[in-house]
């Protein structure tokens, strides 16, 4: 969540940058700046569920198989 957090003060730094500048050109720039970032935020998001099963395999604790049963006994 950390590169996310950083991900988005750049957008508001690009935004602030935007609204900061007249000229065409480097608005554009801007812009295109902050596609990238939106880009690069939509991918961490979309890793987001893979990373958490991975860090939830880490930590749950392993089963440990009790005694098989056996499937002639009458209960």
């Amino acid at each position: 969540m950390d590169r996310i957090d950083e991900i988005r003060n750049l957008q508001r730094k690009q935004w602030d940058l935007y609204n900061e500048y007249k000229s065409p050109f480097l608005r554009l720039r801007v812009l295109t700046e902050l596609r990238s970032l939106t880009e690069t935020m939509t991918n961490l998001y979309d890793l987001l569920p893979a990373v958490d099963s991975l860090l939830n395999v880490r930590t749950e604790p392993k089963e440990i198989p009790g005694p098989t049963e056996d499937p002639n006994k009458v209960y």
